[in-house]
C-alpha cells in the first residue's frame, strides 16, 4: 500500500481548486493593471498657471477659470468616474472636485455682477458656463452631452467668448467692482472654513490612515483654486487694491494660499510634517487656519476705506 498516494477525492479537490485559484489570480492581475492605468492616465497638477498677456479690457479672472478647467480636462478628468481607471486614484478626483468648487463660486459671482442692470445681456454665456460647472461631476455617461468633460469643455468656450467680448469693449470692465472682489473673498473664506473643520475632525478622530486621503486632497484642490483665483484678481483689481491700501495684505494672502502648491504626500496620515509618514492632515488644517487669518485681514482692509474710483460699489 502506497501511503503517499493521493486518494481520488483529494485529486478531485485539487483539480477543482485550480480554476478557482486561477480566476482569483486573474482578478488580482486585472485589478493591478486597472490601478496602473489609473496612475498613468492623470496627475494632480497644482502648479501656477502660466502668465498670459491678455488684451486690454479682458478679465484675468475669467481667463483663469477657463485655463483651470482646460488644464484639468487635459490632465484627465476624474471626479466620480466610477467605471474609469482614474476613479481608483482617490487623490485626483478629490483634488479636482475641490478645485471645481472654487471655480464654480468664482463664475457664479461673475455671472451675478454681469446680470445687474444694464450689464444683464453680458451674462448669458457666464450664466450657461456657471450652470455647466455647477452640476454633479461624472466621468462617463451614455449621453455624451451630460458628461462632465463635455460640459466643462463648453464652459471653457463660453468663458473665452466672454473675454473676447470684454476685450472688444462690448461689456463694461469688471476691474473697478470692489463688490465683486469682496464677494469672492467671502466665498473663499466659507469654502476654506469648511475644509478646516473637516480636516480638524479627521485629525481628532485618532485614525492614522482611514478616511484621510480624499479630504486632504480635496482641501488641497480648494487651496490651489483660491491661490490661482487670488493671483488673477490681483491683476484685475490692482488699481482698486492700491487705492484701498490693501495691496500688501492681498499679496500676503496670495503667498499663504499658494504655499502648499505641489505638496503630494504618500500616504496621507496624522502626525507631524508634510514628509513621508508626517502629520499631513493636522498640518494642512493648521495652514488653512493661517490662510483664513490672512483672508480675514484682507476683508478688513477692503472694508476700512471707501474706494474713490467712479463706478465702484461697496
Amino acid at each position: 500500500m502506497n501511503l503517499f498516494r493521493r486518494s481520488p477525492k483529494t485529486e478531485d479537490a485539487a483539480e477543482g481548486a485550480s480554476p478557482v485559484l486561477l480566476s482569483l489570480l486573474a482578478l488580482v492581475v486585472l485589478a493591478f493593471v486597472y490601478w496602473l492605468i489609473g496612475q498613468a492616465s492623470g496627475s494632480v497638477n497644482s502648479a501656477l498657471l502660466p502668465d498670459r498677456d491678455l488684451p486690454t479690457g479682458s478679465s484675468h479672472i475669467v481667463d483663469a477659470n477657463a485655463r483651470i478647467l482646460e488644464r484639468e480636462l487635459d490632465s484627465g478628468w476624474a471626479p466620480s468616474a466610477h467605471i474609469m481607471p482614474l476613479w481608483v486614484r482617490i487623490d485626483l478626483p478629490a483634488f479636482q472636485q475641490g478645485l471645481l468648487d472654487v471655480v464654480t463660486k468664482s463664475t457664479q459671482e461673475l455671472n451675478h455682477v454681469f446680470r445687474v442692470g444694464s450689464e444683464a445681456s453680458a451674462g448669458d454665456d457666464l450664466k450657461e458656463a456657471a450652470n455647466d460647472i455647477d452640476r454633479p461631476a461624472n466621468g462617463w455617461s451614455v449621453f455624451s452631452a451630460n458628461s462632465t468633460g463635455d460640459r466643462l469643455t463648453d464652459a471653457v468656450k463660453r468663458l473665452d467668448r466672454v473675454n473676447a467680448q470684454l476685450a472688444a469693449g462690448n461689456f463694461p470692465s469688471v476691474s473697478g467692482r470692489i463688490d465683486l472682489i469682496a464677494s469672492q473673498i467671502n466665498d473663499y473664506v466659507i469654502l476654506l472654513s469648511d475644509e478646516h473643520t473637516r480636516l480638524e475632525t479627521i485629525a481628532a478622530s485618532g485614525h492614522a490612515l482611514l478616511g484621510a486621503r480624499a479630504p486632504f486632497y480635496h482641501a488641497q484642490g480648494v487651496l490651489t483654486g483660491v491661490c490661482l483665483e487670488l493671483k488673477a484678481e490681483r491683476d484685475d483689481f490692482k488699481p482698486v487694491l492700491e487705492m484701498q491700501s490693501s495691496l500688501n495684505v492681498f499679496d500676503q494672502a496670495i503667498e499663504k494660499s499658494c504655499e502648499t502648491l505641489g505638496v503630494k504626500p504618500f500616504p496621507v496620515v496624522n502626525g507631524g510634517g508634510y514628509s513621508f509618514l508626517g502629520g499631513n492632515v493636522k498640518l494642512l488644517s493648521e495652514h488653512i487656519g493661517t490662510v483664513l487669518y490672512n483672508l480675514g485681514a484682507l476683508q478688513n482692509a477692503l472694508a476700512a476705506a471707501p474706494a474713490s474710483r467712479a463706478g465702484t460699489a461697496r
